[in-house]
């Protein structure tokens, strides 16, 4: 089968990557107009609230979120991760910009996203404050996935961009993640006493603000990509002796290879929709949470060994601290 040179990603990617998150995040992904507690208005369904309708006649975003009578979320998609800042900018004047000209309703949140179900997603949130769009940030630190239910009413209620609590994802949230990633290693042949290291490294190899390019078709270089990660972290936080525990080990049979390279690519994907680099940042046990749904679902609470444990609990959250 012979293909065009430069296919371009569909967006379609991107509006299904925001309606599943926004629903693992507690949002009602139902239209308001048809169900009365419905939150997000998915493409032209925005027509049939007449106050969206009336600022932006028939151009509609990715999705409008409704956050009350008046304040609104509004999220601008991209095909590709490098045209993040044009989602955003598209976001704020093309949309929020001609809707905070109504005396009715008011945008006081944007979202861009770019990117597809190949290359992972870019998330760029911001909130309105005092008249200016600022970058929702937590503790100084970017935040990179879209907001949960409770974190947008926590950035009303509190009117601040930079929040110092992290309100927590929804647990079922982790439940969620926990349950897919589970299901992802077993089918990739990953052996469940192994899964636990397996994800200790992907969670390190996040920690640096060095990205992975999930393209890499070369299951060998790609773990070798990840493995100088790892232990790079491991030698910045002085835990270099863990290496040889946690480093992804390329599978001994080649054909193997390609459900190896899999699992490594959509683990990765599903970890940064936990945001775990900023809520491991707040203090709370954030991973513990996510580890422990994990482990439900591997089955390998009971077979997990000391090292696993010392690596999860002590070595892990040490050096996100860091």
């Amino acid at each position: 089968m012979v293909h065009s040179k430069n296919p371009k990603n569909s967006e379609v990617d991107a509006y299904s990557y925001i309606k599943n998150e926004l629903e693992k995040l507690g949002w009602v992904v139902k239209n308001p107009a048809r169900i009365s507690e419905g939150e997000v208005y998915k493409q032209n369904e925005g027509l049939y609230n007449l106050d969206i309708k009336e600022c932006l006649i028939r151009d509609m975003p990715e999705a409008i979120i409704k956050l009350n009578e008046i304040d609104l979320w509004i999220i601008e998609s991209k095909r590709d991760k490098k045209e993040i800042n044009k989602a955003l900018d598209e976001a704020k004047n093309q949309y929020a910009k001609k809707i905070n000209q109504s005396k009715k309703i008011k945008c006081v949140i944007i979202s861009g996203i770019a990117g597809n179900d190949t290359d992972g997603y870019t998330v760029i949130n911001q909130y309105l404050n005092d008249g200016n769009w600022e970058t929702i940030l937590f503790n100084g630190k970017t935040k990179d996935t879209l907001l949960s239910k409770e974190q947008a009413n926590y950035l009303l209620a509190n009117k601040t961009p930079n929040w110092q609590e992290f309100p927590d994802f929804p647990e079922e949230k982790y439940l969620s993640s926990a349950e897919i990633i589970n299901e992802t290693l077993h089918n990739a042949g990953i052996n469940k006493n192994k899964r636990a290291r397996f994800i200790a490294g992907l969670v390190l190899s996040l920690s640096l603000n060095s990205e992975v390019s999930l393209r890499e078709e070369d299951t060998t270089t790609l773990v070798e990509n990840i493995n100088t990660l790892i232990k790079k972290k491991l030698r910045e936080v002085k835990k270099e002796g863990f290496y040889d525990y946690i480093k992804l080990e390329v599978p001994p049979i080649q054909e193997n290879h390609i459900y190896y390279r899999g699992a490594i690519v959509d683990t990765l994907k599903e970890l940064q929709t936990l945001d775990i680099k900023n809520a491991m940042s707040s203090g709370n046990d954030v991973l513990g949470k996510f580890y422990e749904k994990f482990l439900k679902y591997s089955n390998g609470a009971k077979e997990i060994g000391i090292v696993d444990r010392f690596i999860y609990y002590r070595v892990i959250p040490f050096t996100w601290e860091r």
